[in-house]
Parts: structure tokens; C-alpha cells; sequence
């Protein structure tokens, strides 16, 4: 028991500092020969089918080639399958009758095999075997202790899969950011793409962070959409997502107002577009337009055709606007009686369709020389 002891605490130093894979089985393999004094010792990984992925061994060199390729194809011994099926070790004896189908039976005759499943976290990894010989007594404590052993390998392995998924994880947004940056710096509206979880902010161009009043440079992964539109138009930005996500028809354009970093306040009017990463919805793409000039001009020309509006009812001379095509856009009270029609009649018309109602009047020349 105190060399199995020493033997995990070798493995369990090598899985702090070891990162690749293959060379974790193998220093595991090998201190539990070199320490415990297994006459040998085998680890192999499975996929889902069963199929062997990776493998190391101590004590079986060449001998042992035969056993990989047997698993590559999914044909496992006797004993693997057992322990595949159960939590506790299955101790084999090494006999031709219950090894017939092992390339390593002639190698473990005489001997005792144990197999142990690697699990963590309910996940299957694969399998630990060691052999030993008949004569050596092997305990509950030591079959625990193995168990444990294997225990501890299938946590670096989740840890390295962890890993691996992270730089995975890492290396797609480094590309998403490198598409990104390609497509839209180049583009002179803002564009900004927020994620469809929390709505944080994951890509933004050069335009954006100008109309939002942010400093060149500075990183915005720490802000969210709210930071910048009010909890009515928030709402309209949730109905659109809930709407597109699930294929229902939606407009292609809104128009919102939204806050800039210094507190001001804009129109601006948004084409959002789901954002998809592998075909997968993962954000709201939203192309920006400032439109508060706009609006402001807009709100001036009502404001100005509304004094027009007003001079030109309260006046008691005759007047007319016209576009450059001379097609009436308004009228007074004034001359809508000199041509006798009224405002509906008149509006949209062209000076030439109501000069024959002019004539009928006698007004005709009067009003076009004026």
C-alpha cells in the first residue's frame, strides 16, 4: 500500500504540471511500474463508440501494438467491457479460457489483471489496467486506491478538454473579430453587434464609438445595449429578437432614440439583423443611423408650413403654393373661391387642369397673370 501510495502521488505531481496529453498517460503508466512495481500497465481513451483514441503503456513495448489496433476498431477484451459496465475493478485471471480473445493473454499469463473505468462527472474517459502477479495479494485498500488513481487522471483529462474549449473559444472570437474588423471599419455608418444573452456589446466599428462619444481605442465589452436606449425602446429590440428568432415577420427599419456616453440624446433610426456564428443565432448585428438632424429639420419645415399655413387662411389676397411642375401643394380660402373648387379638388392638380374652371368663372386671366 505505501508503494501504491507513492506511485499516485507521482501521478497526481505529474498532472499539475503535465498539459499534453499523451505524455500524461504515459508518466502515469510508468510510475505505477516504476513505483508500485506493476509488472505492466495500459491506458486507453475511448470515443462514444468505444473505439480507442489514445493510448500509452509500460512494461508490453512492441507486444502491445496488437492490442491498439484490435481497439482502434472497437473490439474490446472480456475485462474492458466488464469494467466499462460497472464502477468497481474487475480482477481478471489470466487464463486462456477467459482470454481468448486478448493479443496480451500470452503476455499475462501467470498473472492477475486489474481494469478500472476512468470516469468524471458521470463522463466515461477510458480505461486503466495494470497487471501483477497471482501470488501478490491485492487488497480492497489497494482497489480503491486505483480507483482513485484513475479518478484523478479523468479530472486532468475533463481539465484539459476544458481548456482546449477555451482556447477553442478563444481562437473563434479572435477570427470573428479579424471578419469583423475586415467588413465593417471600412463602412461610414455605425455598426454594432450585441450579444442575444445578456445584450453586452461584442463587436463595435470606429463609427460607433464616434457616435456614441467614445474615445478612439477605448474597450466596450463591459457596457450593455441598455447603456444606451430607454426601457420603451428596449422592449422594441426584445419583440424584434423573440420575433426573428422565431421566423415571424418584423420591419426592417426603427426608429429609436439613444443616449451617447455624455448623456446626450439622439434619433436614430436601426436595421438590425440576427447575428450568426456557424449558423448559429448569437447576437443582434445593428447598422446605426444619426437622423436627429434629420428630424430637426423635418420638425422645422412642419413648424415653418404651419406659420405658412396660417398667414396664407388668415390673408384676404389670393394665394397658391406650388411645386416646380406647377402642381398645387396648398391653397386659400381666398383663391379656392376664385377658382371655385375645394381644397381636395384642388391639391395634386396641375395649374393647367384648373384653368378651364377658371375660364368658366371669367377669373382666368386674372389669376394666371397674377
Amino acid at each position: 500500500l505505501s508503494n501504491v501510495l507513492r506511485a499516485i502521488r507521482g501521478v497526481n505531481q505529474l498532472i499539475v504540471k503535465e498539459n499534453d496529453r499523451r505524455k500524461l498517460l504515459k508518466g502515469a503508466c510508468d510510475a505505477l511500474v516504476e513505483t508500485r512495481g506493476y509488472h505492466s500497465a495500459w491506458i486507453a481513451l475511448l470515443d462514444k463508440s468505444g473505439r480507442l483514441t489514445t493510448d500509452a503503456e509500460a512494461g508490453f513495448g512492441n507486444d502491445f501494438l496488437s492490442m491498439v489496433e484490435q481497439m482502434k476498431s472497437g473490439k474490446l477484451t472480456q475485462c474492458s467491457q466488464r469494467a466499462l459496465a460497472q464502477p468497481d475493478a474487475v480482477i481478471t485471471k489470466a487464463l486462456p479460457l477467459t482470454c481468448g480473445n486478448c493479443p496480451l493473454a500470452k503476455r499475462c499469463s501467470g498473472r492477475q489483471v486489474i481494469t478500472i473505468r476512468m470516469e468524471h462527472n458521470g463522463k466515461g474517459y477510458g480505461l486503466l489496467t495494470v497487471s501483477l502477479p497471482n501470488s501478490a495479494p491485492v487488497s480492497e485498500e489497494e482497489q480503491s486506491l486505483l480507483q482513485e488513481v484513475s479518478g484523478d487522471i479523468a479530472l486532468a483529462l475533463y481539465n484539459m478538454e476544458l481548456e482546449e474549449e477555451r482556447k477553442r473559444v478563444e481562437e473563434a472570437l479572435r477570427e470573428s473579430k479579424e471578419r469583423y474588423s475586415q467588413l465593417y471599419e471600412g463602412v461610414n455608418e455605425a455598426i454594432a453587434v450585441f450579444s442575444i444573452t445578456d445584450l453586452g456589446i461584442i463587436h463595435w466599428n470606429k463609427q460607433f464609438a464616434k457616435l456614441f462619444g467614445t474615445p478612439p481605442g477605448q474597450d466596450l465589452t463591459n457596457i450593455k445595449i441598455t447603456d444606451f436606449i430607454g426601457a420603451e425602446d428596449l422592449e422594441v429590440v426584445q419583440k424584434w429578437l423573440q420575433k426573428r428568432i422565431a421566423d415571424e415577420p418584423v420591419p426592417d427599419k426603427y426608429e429609436i432614440r439613444a443616449k451617447d456616453r455624455q448623456g446626450k440624446w439622439h434619433i436614430v433610426e436601426i436595421t438590425p439583423t440576427l447575428y450568426k456564428e456557424k449558423d448559429q443565432p448569437t447576437g443582434i448585428e445593428v447598422l446605426i443611423t444619426d437622423i436627429t438632424e434629420r428630424k430637426q429639420a423635418e420638425e422645422a419645415l412642419r413648424g415653418s408650413e404651419k406659420r405658412l399655413s396660417s398667414f396664407m387662411n388668415s390673408a384676404t389676397d389670393s394665394f397658391a403654393l406650388f411645386d416646380s411642375k406647377f402642381n398645387y401643394i396648398d391653397i386659400n380660402k381666398v383663391a379656392l373661391e376664385m377658382v371655385g373648387l375645394n381644397k381636395e379638388e384642388v391639391i395634386g392638380k396641375n395649374i393647367l387642369e384648373i384653368a378651364p374652371n377658371l375660364k368658366e368663372t371669367g377669373r382666368y386671366d386674372k389669376y394666371v397673370r397674377v
